[in-house]
């Protein structure tokens, strides 16, 4: 029994430090007693990695949809997802050199 509730509450402890990572909380850790002076670099690779994945992914919903409506199987995907790989990196760009 003692041995569920310390995995029960490792688990919730690690979804709690998950959730402040992902929501760029990287101040709240930094300053915490585990010294989690890495969370600031992770919340930024995080960051950067879902302006990425964010521009590939709304790029290829918009391909998607204009296929549908216009059908035009898979050109318009392909094209806008190129489009949202490209936007995405530029993004990623503009964000790491507002270092």
């Amino acid at each position: 029994m003692a041995r569920g509730f310390q995995l029960s509450s490792e688990l919730i402890a690690g979804v709690v430090v998950g959730a402040a990572i992902g929501w760029g909380f990287d101040k709240l850790l930094s300053t915490s007693p585990f010294g989690l002076i890495v969370a600031s670099a992770m919340a930024r690779g995080f960051q950067l990695s879902s302006e990425l994945i964010a521009g590939v992914v709304v790029g290829a919903a918009i391909g998607w949809g204009f296929d549908k409506l216009l059908s035009t199987s898979p050109f318009g995907l392909i094209v806008f997802f190129l489009l949202g790989f490209v936007a995405g990196v530029v993004n990623v760009v503009r964000s790491a050199r507002r270092v």
